[in-house]
Protein backbone atom coordinates (compact mmCIF):
# COMPACT_ATOMS: atom_id res chain seq x y z
CA UNK A 1 0.00 0.00 0.00
CA UNK A 2 0.99 3.67 -1.32
CA UNK A 3 1.79 5.80 2.28
CA UNK A 4 4.43 8.56 2.76
CA UNK A 5 7.23 6.34 3.82
CA UNK A 6 7.22 4.01 1.48
CA UNK A 7 6.72 5.69 -2.00
CA UNK A 8 9.16 7.34 -4.72
CA UNK A 9 7.05 10.17 -6.14
CA UNK A 10 8.23 11.45 -9.44
CA UNK A 11 7.38 14.58 -11.49
CA UNK A 12 8.47 14.64 -15.32
CA UNK A 13 7.76 18.10 -16.89
CA UNK A 14 8.21 17.62 -21.20
CA UNK A 15 7.78 21.40 -22.07
CA UNK A 16 10.93 22.12 -24.34
CA UNK A 17 9.12 23.46 -26.84
CA UNK A 18 7.11 25.64 -24.84
CA UNK A 19 9.03 28.44 -23.13
CA UNK A 20 6.52 31.47 -22.45
CA UNK A 21 3.91 28.91 -21.04
CA UNK A 22 6.38 26.75 -19.08
CA UNK A 23 5.99 28.58 -15.67
CA UNK A 24 2.04 27.03 -15.37
CA UNK A 25 3.68 23.29 -15.03
CA UNK A 26 6.23 24.77 -13.05
CA UNK A 27 3.52 26.34 -10.79
CA UNK A 28 1.86 22.42 -10.76
CA UNK A 29 4.75 20.81 -9.48
CA UNK A 30 5.84 23.33 -6.72
CA UNK A 31 2.06 22.92 -5.60
CA UNK A 32 2.48 18.84 -5.89
CA UNK A 33 5.42 19.24 -3.97
CA UNK A 34 4.08 21.12 -1.49
CA UNK A 35 0.78 19.24 -0.89
CA UNK A 36 3.60 15.96 -0.55
CA UNK A 37 5.61 17.61 2.66
CA UNK A 38 2.33 18.93 4.14
CA UNK A 39 1.41 15.43 4.16
CA UNK A 40 5.53 14.34 5.89
CA UNK A 41 7.34 13.23 2.55
CA UNK A 42 10.53 13.02 2.86
CA UNK A 43 12.42 15.77 0.04
CA UNK A 44 14.46 12.57 -0.65
CA UNK A 45 11.47 10.50 -1.93
CA UNK A 46 10.98 13.28 -4.50
CA UNK A 47 12.16 13.91 -7.78
CA UNK A 48 11.52 16.41 -10.91
CA UNK A 49 12.80 15.36 -14.61
CA UNK A 50 12.78 18.60 -16.64
CA UNK A 51 14.63 19.79 -19.20
CA UNK A 52 14.89 23.57 -18.86
CA UNK A 53 17.62 25.70 -17.13
CA UNK A 54 16.89 26.24 -13.38
CA UNK A 55 16.91 29.95 -13.70
CA UNK A 56 14.63 29.68 -16.54
CA UNK A 57 11.63 27.27 -15.66
CA UNK A 58 12.24 29.05 -12.01
CA UNK A 59 11.62 32.71 -12.82
CA UNK A 60 8.25 32.79 -12.17
CA UNK A 61 7.95 31.12 -9.14
CA UNK A 62 7.63 33.29 -6.43
CA UNK A 63 8.58 30.42 -3.63
CA UNK A 64 11.61 28.79 -5.16
CA UNK A 65 12.51 27.63 -1.87
CA UNK A 66 9.81 24.77 -2.49
CA UNK A 67 12.46 23.39 -4.73
CA UNK A 68 15.53 23.49 -1.93
CA UNK A 69 16.67 20.19 -1.53
CA UNK A 70 14.55 18.46 -3.87
CA UNK A 71 16.65 16.34 -6.68
CA UNK A 72 16.41 18.02 -10.05
CA UNK A 73 17.36 16.25 -12.93
CA UNK A 74 17.30 16.59 -16.66
CA UNK A 75 14.57 14.15 -18.59
CA UNK A 76 17.46 12.34 -20.23
CA UNK A 77 18.86 10.75 -16.81
CA UNK A 78 15.50 9.62 -15.90
CA UNK A 79 16.65 5.65 -15.81
CA UNK A 80 19.32 6.76 -13.34
CA UNK A 81 16.06 8.52 -11.25
CA UNK A 82 13.88 5.24 -10.71
CA UNK A 83 16.97 3.38 -9.48
CA UNK A 84 18.38 6.31 -6.87
CA UNK A 85 15.51 5.24 -4.85
CA UNK A 86 15.69 1.26 -5.20
CA UNK A 87 14.65 0.81 -1.03
CA UNK A 88 11.19 2.57 -2.04
CA UNK A 89 8.63 -0.16 -3.18
CA UNK A 90 6.04 2.03 -4.76
CA UNK A 91 6.28 4.71 -7.53
CA UNK A 92 4.15 7.62 -8.39
CA UNK A 93 4.82 9.12 -11.72
CA UNK A 94 3.32 12.64 -12.16
CA UNK A 95 2.76 14.08 -15.36
CA UNK A 96 3.00 17.26 -16.69
CA UNK A 97 3.68 19.31 -20.04
CA UNK A 98 2.97 18.02 -23.17
CA UNK A 99 3.73 15.04 -26.11
CA UNK A 100 4.57 14.46 -29.19
CA UNK A 101 4.39 11.18 -31.22
CA UNK A 102 8.19 10.31 -30.27
CA UNK A 103 6.92 10.17 -26.49
CA UNK A 104 7.49 13.36 -23.71
CA UNK A 105 7.96 16.67 -25.19
CA UNK A 106 12.46 17.05 -24.39
CA UNK A 107 14.92 17.34 -26.43
CA UNK A 108 15.73 13.35 -25.40
CA UNK A 109 12.56 11.89 -26.22
CA UNK A 110 11.14 9.77 -23.48
CA UNK A 111 9.20 6.87 -25.03
CA UNK A 112 6.60 4.81 -23.26
CA UNK A 113 8.41 1.96 -23.71
CA UNK A 114 11.38 3.13 -22.79
CA UNK A 115 10.09 4.53 -20.04
CA UNK A 116 8.60 1.02 -18.90
CA UNK A 117 11.85 -0.65 -18.99
CA UNK A 118 13.66 1.70 -16.88
CA UNK A 119 10.80 0.95 -14.46
CA UNK A 120 10.48 -2.36 -14.85
CA UNK A 121 14.75 -2.67 -14.30
CA UNK A 122 13.88 -1.51 -10.85
CA UNK A 123 12.08 -4.29 -9.72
Amino acid sequence: MININNTHWVFICGASSESIGLTRHVLDIAFGINKLLSLGVNKSNIDVLIDHGSDEWLSGVEDKLIFDGISINSISEYSNIFNSNNNLPCLVLFFLGHGTSSGIDSPTQLKPNDLCNAIYSKL
